[in-house]
């Protein structure tokens, strides 16, 4: 059983927003489909593990043949803070037969939360073996795995175009979803990291994790200009990568 902290940092290539296209009454036209280029703040990771290695000795202690003590299997959960930062992006538009040449302008932030439930499989190899530790104090080992990430974001979403015209800027209209949404989707987890063993029941775990995600959100507002209720998608594709520190007991 072992609890853990970390730093997470995320890269992803753009939050792409697929909604409606629509005239604003006037010269312009509001452009809700485009991908946002905001970044995501860097977050705190708290988890939990708890596994076997395939040994003899100790919990669901089996009768493993000798080669099968360098695998073995966990179940991790992980929780951190998931906010897409303020942004604001423009989308060109050709209107007009191609004569008229305008933008729109999307102002967007978000602000949810993330939880990781992975089951994984590793492989180890162990260093300085000892008494009390006969497979090796230092042990170095990777892991990977499937998961389900699940998500929530609160958006905030106000959108804007530009008549060329009057070469002015329509007010902006503000179409924030009222509430938030969630996605349960599959990821993909790996690890890599190395362990110390202090004695045969306490270690201290440092290691690094990758995460790949695809979340999808659908969001219902009403259209500003025809006051029917519609929709839009938020589709960020997400690459997450943090540094873990863990305290384990062995039973």
């Amino acid at each position: 059983m072992e609890f853990y902290l970390g730093g997470l940092q995320l890269f992803f290539d753009g939050v792409n927003i697929d909604g409606d296209n629509y005239p604003d009454g006037q010269d312009g036209t509001q452009v809700i489909s485009q991908t946002e280029h905001c970044t995501i703040d860097p977050a705190l990771v708290i988890g939990l593990k708890a596994g076997t290695w395939f040994v003899p000795k100790g919990f669901l202690g089996f009768r493993y043949p000798p080669w099968m003590r360098y695998f073995g299997c966990y179940v991790d959960f992980s929780f951190h803070r998931l906010n897409f930062s303020r942004d604001v992006d423009s989308t060109p538009i050709n209107y007009g037969g191609g004569l008229l040449r305008s933008f729109t302008e999307n102002k967007f932030y978000s602000d949810g939360h993330a939880f990781t439930l992975a089951f994984m499989v590793s492989a180890r190899y162990g260093f300085f073996p000892s008494e009390q530790v006969p497979f090796g104090r230092l042990q170095a080992y990777v892991g990977v795995g499937p998961g389900l990430f699940i998500a929530n974001q609160d958006v905030t979403l106000h959108t804007r175009s530009y008549r060329p015209r009057k070469h002015t800027f329509t007010p902006y209209a503000d179409i924030s979803p009222p509430s938030s949404k969630t996605s349960v989707t599959v990821c993909l987890v790996t690890d890599a990291g190395v362990r110390w063993y202090f004695n045969r029941r306490l270690s201290l775990d440092f290691f690094f994790r990758y995460r790949y995600a695809q979340p999808s959100f659908t969001y219902d507002y009403i259209n500003p200009v025809s006051h029917k209720p519609t929709s839009f998608q938020m589709n960020p594709v997400l690459h997450l990568y943090s540094l873990n520190l863990g305290l384990a007991y062995h039973f």
